[in-house]
C-alpha cells in the first residue's frame, strides 16, 4: 500500500500502458507479504533486492558436465531452416582449447559450428563464412557459478543473404556477418563435440541448449537471457535428465540425443535465504 501511481510499459507496437495506484515512489517498492512470487530483474531498472522477513529461494539447475576428452551427446540428423536461432548456458572448465557447443558438417556450404576458441572468445563457421570471433573473452573455472548465455542467430531465405550476429550475455559480442551463403541440409547433430566425435571436446557444463527455426532480434535475445521469453523453439534439450538420454522438448521435437563417453551429470544447487538478506545486483548476498 501507499500513495502514488504509476504504469506498466507495454512493449508492444499500440504503445498502450497499464496504469497502477497506490504504488510507492518513495521509495519505489513493491511489498509482497505472505505470497510466494517470481521476481526477475530486468537488467536496466532493478538495484538491489532486500529481503526483510522471509524466505529467498533460487531454482536449482541441472546441467550435463562433459570431460574434454570423448564426452558428448549424439542427436542424429536434421535439416536446418535457413533462419535460426542457437541458444545455450556454457560453463567452461578449462582455458585455451577449442571446444564445440553443437557441431553440423552439412555438404557443401551447410555446414554449422558454435562453439569456444583457444582464445576463451564465442566463435563461429557458417556456411561459407570463415572462422569468426566474439568480443569478449570468457573466464574458464571449476565453479559452478561461472554461467555464460551464448546465442548466434542467422537471418537469411536463401543462398548468400544470411546475416549472422552473436550474443553473449543478452548483448551483442560482435559486428553482425551479411551476405554469408549458407545453404542447409540434412545432416548429423553433435552436442559439445566435433560432428565425428573426434576432436574439440568440451571441457565444461552444458545446458538448455535451444534451436529456433527463426532468428530472434536484440530484444528477444536480451528476453530470453533474462528467462522471460516464453515461446518454444522447434528443438530444444534441456539437459536436466539426471539419467538417461537428452530429451528433445520443442515444438517439433523427434532428436533425443544419446550421451557417449560417460556424460556426468550434475546440479546448479538453489540458493535458500531465511529471515533477513540483501541480493545486490552483482549477485552477492549480504
Amino acid at each position: 500500500g501507499g500513495a502514488g501511481t504509476g504504469y506498466i510499459k507495454n512493449y508492444g507496437t499500440s504503445g498502450n500502458q497499464g496504469t497502477m495506484t497506490n504504488f510507492p515512489t518513495s521509495p519505489a517498492y513493491w511489498d509482497y507479504d505472505a505470497f510466494g512470487v517470481d521476481i526477475q530483474d530486468n537488467t536496466t531498472t532493478v538495484t538491489d533486492l532486500i529481503v526483510e522477513n522471509g524466505q529467498l529461494n533460487t531454482k536449482a539447475l541441472n546441467y550435463f558436465h562433459f570431460d574434454g576428452t570423448d564426452d558428448h551427446i549424439a542427436i542424429g540428423s536434421m535439416t536446418n531452416t535457413t533462419s535460426w536461432t542457437i541458444s545455450c548456458w556454457v560453463n567452461l572448465d578449462t582455458a585455451g582449447a577449442n571446444e564445440r557447443f553443437f557441431a553440423q558438417k552439412a555438404a557443401g556450404n551447410g555446414r554449422f559450428y558454435f562453439g569456444i576458441h583457444s582464445d576463451n572468445k564465442l566463435w563461429y563457421r557458417i556456411g561459407d563464412l570463415t572462422d569468426q570471433y566474439g568480443d569478449t573473452a570468457l573466464t574458464a573455472s571449476t565453479s559452478t557459478d561461472n554461467w555464460y548465455h551464448a546465442v548466434l542467430t542467422c537471418s537469411g531465405t536463401g543462398s548468400s543473404d544470411a546475416t549472422l550476429q552473436l550474443y553473449l550475455d543478452g548483448a551483442t559480442d560482435d559486428t553482425a556477418k551479411t551476405g554469408v551463403d549458407y545453404d542447409p541440409s540434412a545432416a548429423i547433430v553433435k552436442l559439445g563435440s566435433d560432428e565425428d566425435a573426434a576432436a574439440n571436446f568440451m571441457d565444461g557444463k552444458l545446458r538448455d541448449v535451444r534451436l529456433y527455426d527463426f532468428a530472434l532480434n536484440a530484444d528477444q535475445v536480451a528476453s530470453l537471457y533474462r528467462g522471460s521469453y516464453n515461446v518454444t523453439p522447434k528443438h530444444w534439450w534441456k539437459l536436466d535428465e539426471t539419467s538417461g538420454n537428452a530429451a528433445d522438448s520443442g515444438s517439433t521435437g523427434g532428436l533425443t540425443g544419446s550421451s557417449e563417453g560417460g556424460v556426468s551429470r550434475g546440479t546448479y544447487s538453489a540458493l535458500k535465504v531465511n529471515g533477513a538478506a540483501r541480493v545486490l545486483d552483482n549477485g552477492s548476498v549480504l
